[in-house]
């Protein structure tokens, strides 16, 4: 227990030097995931107020343009709890924005302009609620991030996951200036016990008719049969490039 703690501290202590030491964005997403299905995701990432102004307040897909922000991350469904533009309070040299956003349709986050390119899903499968979140290697130099922290916490119990977790909240991260071609996965899989459910599930059982609830039926688990085989790929390779981290 103790030499997985001291691990945990020398990778966050990696990732906060880290944070200080390159240019580009530097992107922290807490994200938590609700027993009725929906997601929290409170979003702040912050650049150089010089590099800002020299890409005139947009990087990438990330707009430092107080009147844009809801704009880039509007998707349908989207409940805006918060979205502001701030100098950030660790670096007077930069400005910062936070977003936080709840949504009860994970899926329609992919319509935002600054998640456009980002692979998400929330399935059931047999092990539980299967949450995954896929990053291709272009997303993260195409909007020069240096950073990409990623946070998750659950009102579910945990069942696994391949980022770093501890007391049910989870840790996962993406170094810039290490850029793997195949791409950036997260996987979590949460305890499903009857009274976690998604909007899709919702809506069938709602649906008096019986065969379209089996045509839902059929049709997840054509869905869920290559995602579970894909994700089960996607952990392997990210738990060896971990351990090849974790050994230099």
């Amino acid at each position: 227990m103790n030499k997985i703690i001291f691990r945990n501290t020398i990778i966050l202590a990696v990732l906060l030097f880290a944070s200080y030491s390159y240019g580009g964005i530097k992107y922290f997403q807490s994200t938590k995931l609700n027993t009725d299905g929906s997601i929290t995701m409170s979003i702040t990432y912050s650049a150089t107020s010089a590099e800002i102004a020299k890409n005139k307040n947009l990087i990438g897909k990330f707009s430092f343009d107080q009147n844009q922000l809801k704009e880039y991350f509007n998707f349908s469904g989207a409940t805006f709890l918060k979205s502001n533009l701030h100098k950030d309070p660790e670096d007077p040299n930069k400005t910062a924005v936070t977003v936080e956003i709840n949504t009860k349709n994970i899926f329609k986050i992919m319509e935002a302009r600054v998640f456009k390119d980002i692979k998400i899903a929330y399935l059931k499968s047999d092990t539980g609620m299967i949450f995954s979140w896929y990053i291709p290697n272009d997303y993260i130099v195409s909007n020069s991030i240096d950073t990409y922290n990623f946070f998750v916490t659950s009102d579910i119990e945990i069942k696994s996951t391949n980022g770093l977790m501890n007391d049910n909240k989870i840790n996962w991260f993406i170094f810039g200036n290490k850029p793997d071609p195949r791409g950036y996965y997260y996987v979590t899989t949460v305890k499903s016990d009857g009274k976690f459910v998604t909007t899709e599930t919702k809506d069938s059982k709602n649906n008096s008719d019986s065969s379209a609830d089996k045509k839902i039926g059929c049709g997840l688990f054509g869905i869920e049969l290559p995602l579970i085989v894909f994700l089960g790929f996607a952990f392997s390779n990210i738990s060896k490039r971990r351990k090849e981290y974790l050994k230099k």
